[in-house]
């Protein structure tokens, strides 16, 4: 019976994806300000992977006091996994900014959250640091560029040091563990995250974020889901194993 069950979900699964289609490459937006300077706003070229529902993203980005490298994950579903790293092109302490957002499609009317985070600094010649901005926090979930009310980690005042020529990291933060399973609200069109910080000059920070919205099925959904469990176990019990 169980090979039948797991044979017809396989099949629905099958039609399903066929009749979905090849989805579009989202439009994925970085954004990079450095102190109260007019943000620069990248548009990473993105590739499809095995699953149809994800993207990659890389790429690298100099500019006049900063460069900039990605190494992005998106889902449509959505959720989205970055790595990021800032070099301080500088020879002074800077304040950096970088936002990447997915737009997706509405979700609502409530959602489950959760996220986490990974920061180091790796330092030139001299001693350097990675800190916050006060109040703003490193690491900071958004939804419809707003800050999600649990969602900020690495909170002030955070910061690592590290020796010259040598690197050291944060502890890995989360919340809404296990992800996603802080209550959130509703989507418009878009998630994202923001990292915010402060460097100092000649070094390189380096980000490793993640960000998961999920709906939360509503009775309706729960009820047609309950429904095709019940179907499938009639099927079960008319056809039996031979």
């Amino acid at each position: 019976m169980m090979r039948r069950l797991a044979w017809l979900l396989t099949v629905m699964l099958a039609l399903f994806a066929s009749s979905a289609g090849a989805l579009p490459i989202p439009a994925v937006t970085v954004s990079m300000q450095v102190g109260e300077n007019t943000p620069s706003l990248l548009a990473p070229v993105g590739v499809a992977t095995s699953d149809p529902n994800q993207f990659t993203f890389d790429g690298q980005q100099v500019a006049a006091g900063w460069t900039l490298g990605w190494n992005m994950t998106v889902d449509v579903d959505p959720f989205v996994t970055s790595n990021f790293s800032v070099l301080n092109n500088t020879a002074v302490n800077q304040i950096y900014t970088v936002i990447v957002t997915l737009p997706v499609a509405a979700i609502g009317p409530s959602t489950l959250v959760g996220g986490s985070v990974q920061g180091g600094i790796t330092s030139n010649s001299s001693p350097g640091t990675l800190s916050t901005f006060a109040p703003t926090a490193m690491y900071t979930a958004l939804i419809d560029g707003v800050a999600v009310p649990g969602g900020a980690l690495y909170t002030n005042p955070t910061s690592v040091s590290s020796g010259a020529f040598l690197s050291n990291t944060l502890g890995a933060a989360a919340f809404g563990t296990p992800i996603p399973s802080l209550a959130g609200p509703a989507v418009a069109g878009s998630i994202g995250i923001q990292l915010k910080f402060q460097l100092t000059p000649g070094d390189q920070a380096s980000f490793t974020s993640v960000f998961v919205v999920e709906p939360v099925p509503e009775p309706a959904t729960l009820v047609m889901l309950s429904g095709g469990l019940v179907g499938l176990a009639t099927f079960g019990r008319r056809y039996p194993r031979s």
